[in-house]
């Protein structure tokens, strides 16, 4: 069987579901974990739960950091808690194989 690249962008759902499928069990304290189209994460703490999100954004060439913001802070709310800190996700571009210097 032969194999193609993952394309550029986002992972395709079905890799992304068959991946997120091998991780084996979480610990105890992982009240919401990795799943397909879950854009949050819940996990139990000494001090109470903490609510994570880290979604890149993309489509944008300026002014970047107020969507990084409102669209990560979003996916916290959306869970039912107050956004209280930023988690940043960085994108690089691809490079072209002919272009990459491998060492």
């Amino acid at each position: 069987m032969t194999r193609s690249p993952i394309p550029v962008g986002k992972v395709p759902v079905d890799l992304l579901a068959r991946l997120l499928g091998d991780t084996g069990p979480v610990p105890g304290e992982v009240l919401l974990g990795p799943a397909v189209r879950q854009d949050a994460c819940a996990l139990d703490l000494p001090g109470g739960v903490l609510v994570v999100a880290t979604d890149p954004v993309t489509l944008t060439g300026r002014d970047l950091g107020r969507p990084a913001v409102i669209v990560n802070a979003n996916d916290v709310a959306v869970m039912g808690v107050r956004p209280r800190w930023f988690l940043a996700t960085i994108l690089v571009p691809s490079v072209p194989r002919a272009e990459r210097r491998d060492p």
